[in-house]
């Protein structure tokens, strides 16, 4: 924020605000305003927490970003200036160049009470009970960053003030000074600092060390490394990355078992503070693989034991940059353990670096997966970090035979799992151009909606279809209606569609989801209208009346065809073009199979497509 502020500034606020304010500028460090100038500040409060309401007469120190007007943004404010006409004076501010923002809602506005100031340069996101020190020796440290004039003896003073070395919280902020100042100066009294218990002072001592690059102060740095905190042993490696190859490496090898694991960084997806830094054991493996170290390789390949996902990258990219494949063994004995944790990694990796050593482990992971499992696996076989990746004929073969073989126990699997698995076959199918595919994804399609090629060359089956649910409808209606029950959706397989054109009689079975007038006692009523409509209680979903559903909710229910067999199925057949496909899509429409609009047109769309291939 020294570097790459556009104004800092001492300011106080005249107007109170939630997420805007403006203020006056009460002294100037940094930038082209002046004193008394009058501006416009946000950025201070996150829409989602933290909210920090600033009110008239607060003083801040500021690191701000000049606000650039744009048409686009000056458009936007207009537009909200229409019902909100409270932010006139905001939006004059922005257009005529007096609107600012700080760094984050965590960092860039420091807090002023009486003749102090709230900041912490060794953590500059704001966390709670952090330290107030004197404004006018922070305005100090300022005036020496910018003039540079007045730095050596700012420092000199510093150093004074370091001695002796102590636990205090002041000393780890003035030795924060002295590295951002850029010292590079050996003092006797950095060594005592090795010694002292706040780890605040020894990370501040790592960067310091790292700018002065003498003996002693590598020393220390080494010493340092021993050091029980991650964060200081975080630093002291990115410190000694710097220094020689055949020096550091042989060092922060021998520390490697006994560094910490520990990282810093958000909590949550919502923590405002974003920021991560690595620890000790993170550093010290990234930095023997930057150092190309060979002598790692073994202790590094233990690491590979761990279901920990981050680990197990890390590791690999250091051992990559070492220019060792030694890990392959250990990404097949994973894969053969199905560890659960690592197998998108794992995936990713073998799809990125064309790992074709990895591809019996990975079609046998594929094939005997748990495919109810969450997350999915399903990107395994996918193009972009899957098994697509190889498009050699033994993997395509592969495919289509895993495919094949999802018919004989897709049943086992929840529906949205099976709608996962059909999806991802069939785009990486349509991406790999696989004809060989079609009859397969037919079937997927029959699978999800009683539909399939024949329905395109005989037009009547639609109304055969349509038929055999209305009569159960009809039965229903008579029946099971009366008692309280109500039949949501009901879907006929017609199982010799081949034989409907000849005259024979159509042979069908049903799924259909029924609410019934209850919560509880699923399995009583399921049989009981198993016997009134004389239909497999496989077929039979129910939902109660508080919405919950029986066992599972059945995915082939949904309205939409958004994600399901029919939808994918435009894709390949786009690129796969084939006179059947435009046929039986033709149908749909003329049938009214795809009511809605948006859908209608993307399936006109590849009629047309596919069309307009067929005849180039």
């Amino acid at each position: 924020m020294l570097d790459s502020s556009d104004v800092i500034a001492l300011i106080q606020y005249t107007s109170k605000g939630d997420f805007r304010a403006s203020a006056k500028i009460l002294t100037i460090y940094k930038g082209q305003l002046k004193t008394g100038d009058e501006i416009y500040i946000s950025g201070f409060s996150n829409r989602y927490g933290p909210i920090d309401k600033m009110s008239k007469g607060d003083k801040y120190l500021v690191f701000l970003n000049f606000n650039q007007p744009d048409e686009k943004r000056i458009e936007y404010w207009n537009e909200e200036l229409k019902t909100k006409p409270e932010l006139k004076e905001y939006v004059e501010a922005y257009k005529n160049n007096k609107a600012y923002y700080v760094w984050s809602p965590t960092s860039g506005d420091l807090k002023i009470k009486g003749k102090t100031v709230q900041y912490d340069l060794v953590q500059t996101s704001f966390y709670g009970k952090q330290n107030y020190y004197s404004l006018s020796e922070f305005e100090s440290f300022l005036i020496a960053y910018y003039n540079k004039s007045k730095t050596a003896d700012f420092c000199n003073n510093l150093i004074s003030n370091i001695k002796p070395a102590t636990e205090s919280d002041l000393n780890s902020q003035n030795l924060m000074k002295l590295s951002l100042l850029g010292y590079n100066q050996y003092d006797n009294i950095f060594e005592n600092y090795v010694k002292v218990n706040n780890p605040s002072s020894k990370y501040a001592l790592a960067q310091l060390m790292g700018h002065i690059k003498s003996v002693e102060s590598r020393n220390i740095l080494i010493a340092l490394l021993g050091d029980k905190h991650s964060i200081v042993q975080g630093e002291v490696v990115r410190q000694l990355k710097n220094e020689q190859a055949e020096i550091v490496a042989p060092i922060l090898l021998k520390h490697l078992k006994t560094s910490s694991d520990a990282n810093f960084g958000p909590s949550n997806i919502m923590d405002p503070v974003m920021n991560r830094i690595d620890g000790g054991k993170v550093e010290i493996i990234k930095t023997l693989g930057e150092l190309k170290y060979k002598p790692a390789i073994p202790d590094l390949l233990l690491l590979l034991d761990t279901d920990n996902d981050d680990l197990f990258k890390l590791v690999i990219e250091a051992l990559k940059n070492i220019g060792s494949k030694e890990y392959i063994p250990y990404i097949n004995n994973h894969l053969d353990k199905k560890t659960h944790d690592l197998i998108f990694e794992i995936s990713m990796m073998i799809a990125e670096d064309s790992l074709v050593e990895c591809l019996p482990s990975f079609k046998n992971f594929i094939s005997t997966c748990d495919r109810n499992r969450h997350p999915n696996y399903e990107y395994a076989i996918s193009t972009c970090c899957g098994i697509g990746h190889f498009n050699d004929s033994a993997t395509v073969a592969f495919l289509l035979l895993d495919y094949k073989h999802f018919f004989t126990y897709k049943d086992t699997l929840e529906s949205s799992k099976q709608k996962y698995w059909t999806r991802k076959y069939i785009e990486t199918f349509t991406d790999l151009k696989v004809k060989e595919a079609r009859p397969l994804i037919y079937k997927s399609i029959y699978d999800w909606f009683g539909l399939n090629e024949d329905f395109g060359k005989n037009p009547k089956l639609f109304e055969v279809k349509k038929q055999l649910e209305d009569s159960i409808k009809t039965v229903f209606a008579n029946s099971l209606e009366k008692k309280g029950y109500k039949l949501n959706y009901c879907i006929a397989y017609i199982k010799n569609t081949a034989d409907i054109e000849k005259g024979n009689k159509p042979i069908a079975k049903y799924l259909i989801e029924v609410s019934i007038p209850t919560t509880e006692k699923g399995n009583e009523h399921q049989e009981i209208i198993s016997n009134e409509l004389n239909l497999n209680k496989e077929g039979i979903f129910l939902r109660y009346e508080n919405g919950w559903y029986h066992i599972e909710k059945q995915d082939r229910f949904d309205k939409s065809i958004s994600s399901t067999p029919i939808y994918n199925f435009l894709s390949y057949a786009k690129a796969v073009p084939n006179p059947s496909d435009f046929i039986f899509l033709q149908g749909l429409l003329n049938n009214n199979f795809i009511i809605d609009d948006y859908y209608q047109k993307r399936v006109r769309e590849a009629i047309d497509e596919i069309k307009t291939s067929l005849n180039k």
